[in-house]
C-alpha cells in the first residue's frame, strides 16, 4: 500500500480480523445514521431569500396602484415623479427596476443580483465561493462527526482518550477497516458498528469530497479507476481528523477558515 496525501492506495487486497462481541448493541444494525449530505444553506442562499421575501413584499404594495407598471417606473426612471428613489444609486435603481417587473409578470425575481441595495453592507466573503465551499465542509464535518457518536453511542462503544484511529473504506464493497490500536475487541466493535447498512459507503463519499481535488491529481497520474483508491481518514476524540491535508476539517483545527474570511474581507 502507498498513501498519496492522505488516500491509501492499494492494488493488493487487505485481509482484517473481525472481532465480534455480544455486548454490541444492535438496534441500529439496518439504520443508516450518517450521511454525506447534510443540507447545508450558504450564504449566498440567504441572501437569495431575502431578495425573494424583499421583492415578494414590493410586488403586494406596487400591485395597490391602478397601473404598477407605471409605478415601478416612476420609481426608478421617472426623476419628475415623487415616488423616484433619489436615494438609490443607479445601479440600484437598475436592478430594483428589472426585479420589481419579473416580479410582477413572472411572480419571481429571475435572476438574483447581489448588488442590491439590501446588501450594501455585506461583507463580501459572504459571496466568496472558496469560503461558501469551505464552510459547506466544516458544516458537513461536524454533522459527520454528531453522527458517529450516535452510532458508537448506539453500540455502547467507548474510544479511550487521544487514541488515534484510522478508518480505510475498500471502494469496491465499502467495507471499513480500522487500524491505529492493538486492541482487538475495540478495533472489532468499531468494524461492526460502522459496516452496518450504509455508514460506511455514506463515509466514504464523506471522504471523496474533501480529497476531490487530489483524486483529480491521481487521475491525471494514472490512478483513474476508483477500484484502485482505498479511502482513509483518522479519527480522534470525537472527530474525523483528515490525513495529510493543507486544509483541515477536523474539531479545533478550523481556524484558517476565520482567516480566510478575514483576508477577503480585508480586500473590499
Amino acid at each position: 500500500m502507498k498513501i498519496y496525501g492522505g488516500i491509501c492506495i492499494s492494488i493488493n487486497s487487505i485481509s482484517t480480523l473481525t472481532i465480534t462481541t455480544n455486548s454490541i448493541n444492535r438496534k441500529t444494525q439496518n439504520n443508516t445514521l450518517i450521511n454525506n449530505n447534510n443540507g447545508w444553506v450558504s450564504d449566498a442562499d440567504k441572501l437569495a431569500q431575502a431578495l425573494d421575501d424583499k421583492y415578494r413584499k414590493i410586488n403586494e404594495q406596487n400591485k395597490q396602484f391602478s397601473n404598477p407598471d407605471q409605478h415601478i417606473w416612476d420609481k426608478y426612471v421617472n426623476q419628475n415623479s415623487p415616488y423616484f428613489r433619489s436615494d438609490l444609486t443607479e445601479t440600484e435603481r437598475n436592478i430594483s427596476l428589472r426585479a420589481e417587473g419579473c416580479w410582477l409578470q413572472n411572480g419571481l425575481i429571475g435572476y438574483y443580483d447581489f448588488r442590491d441595495s439590501l446588501f450594501r453592507n455585506i461583507s463580501p466573503s459572504s459571496l466568496n465561493i472558496n469560503v461558501e465551499v469551505a464552510e459547506r465542509k466544516e458544516f458537513n464535518r461536524q454533522k459527520v462527526n454528531d453522527q458517529l457518536k450516535q452510532l458508537l453511542d448506539e453500540y455502547q462503544i467507548n474510544i479511550p482518550k487521544d487514541t488515534k484511529l484510522t478508518f480505510t473504506i475498500d471502494p469496491n464493497n465499502y467495507k471499513l477497516t480500522v487500524s491505529g490500536t492493538d486492541d482487538i475487541v475495540l478495533s472489532g466493535q468499531l468494524e461492526e458498528a460502522l459496516n452496518t447498512a450504509n455508514n460506511a459507503k455514506e463515509l466514504f463519499v464523506h471522504i471523496m469530497d474533501y480529497y476531490g481535488s487530489q483524486l483529480s491529481d491521481l487521475a491525471k497520474n494514472g490512478f483513474d479507476s476508483i477500484p484502485d483508491l482505498f479511502l482513509s481518514i483518522g479519527y480522534e476524540n470525537g472527530s474525523l481528523q483528515d490525513i495529510g491535508q493543507k486544509e483541515s476539517y477536523g474539531t479545533g483545527k478550523t481556524d484558517w477558515i476565520e482567516e480566510l474570511k478575514a483576508r477577503v474581507d480585508s480586500l473590499k
